[in-house]
């Protein structure tokens, strides 16, 4: 056990001091590092773009991921991709759909909202009646059916779902194909992946929720420098293994 919580923060050490070495060379070279392309980050200003042109609504969900919970670190990495697509469009007077079931990440998806359009000074747009809530609780078929008649009512040109999502991302995705429109899905829970993977125009696999800032919001150089840590620390770990298993070979 003391082996196991010394491994612990000596990972949590390291990634600490990669992204905030990454960040400072980034600043001082004044160019920010090369990431790595992920289709799902490809297609979300793509999405974003194409609701402006044809004068529809965005739909984007963090599904169950809840503050509080074991998810809260899902609820913060999912509402920072709602807070950078919001943010992106909020020159309109439109808001765009968000589905939810937690009450707690309700009121923080209210706030990104109002920040996004406080952010291009045009807080008059904003609208907290489109933050939408469903019955709570994992593997929510209220919420999937729910949320999939609800952007039908109001006219959505794509679905976002990043967050947490069981079996009822399938409502959605499959209301996106009936409908052709654009659907890009990560989740945290093992059945929802799998979904937004066969579903999913371009999902997001693993740990690339969590680098959704890097990629949407480029000009900064700590959420840079935070995703090109994580690639370091992936293959660190995957040498680690590979040399651990020659070695009790």
């Amino acid at each position: 056990m003391a082996n196991e919580n010394t491994y612990f923060w000596l990972i949590i050490t390291l990634a600490f001091a990669m992204t905030a070495l990454s960040g400072a060379i980034s600043n001082r070279r004044r160019r920010l590092p090369t990431l790595r392309p992920i289709p799902g980050y490809e297609a979300m200003p793509r999405a974003v773009d194409e609701s402006i042109e044809s004068d529809r609504r965005l739909h984007l969900s963090p599904g169950s991921a809840a503050l509080g919970q074991t998810s809260t670190i899902t609820a913060i990495a999912a509402t920072s991709i709602i807070y950078a697509l919001t943010e992106r469009q909020s020159f309109l007077n439109r808001s765009p759909l968000v589905t939810l079931t937690d009450p707690v990440t309700m009121a923080l998806t209210n706030d990104i909202l109002r920040k996004a359009y406080m952010a291009r000074e045009n807080l008059t747009a904003y609208r907290s009646r489109v933050v939408s809530w469903f019955p709570q609780g994992q593997n929510s078929v209220a919420f999937g059916a729910g949320a999939a008649i609800r952007a039908k009512s109001m006219d959505t040109s794509s679905h976002i779902m990043v967050g947490e999502f069981g079996p009822e991302l399938a409502f959605i995705g499959e209301a996106s194909m009936r409908f052709r429109q654009n659907f890009v899905a990560a989740s945290t829970n093992l059945e929802g992946q799998a979904i937004a993977y066969v579903q999913s125009d371009a999902p997001l696999i693993g740990e690339e929720i969590f680098v959704g800032s890097a990629y949407l919001e480029p000009q900064s150089a700590i959420f840079a420098g935070g995703a090109v840590a994580l690639d370091a620390l992936r293959w660190a770990i995957i040498i680690a293994i590979i040399i651990a298993a020659i070695v009790n070979a």
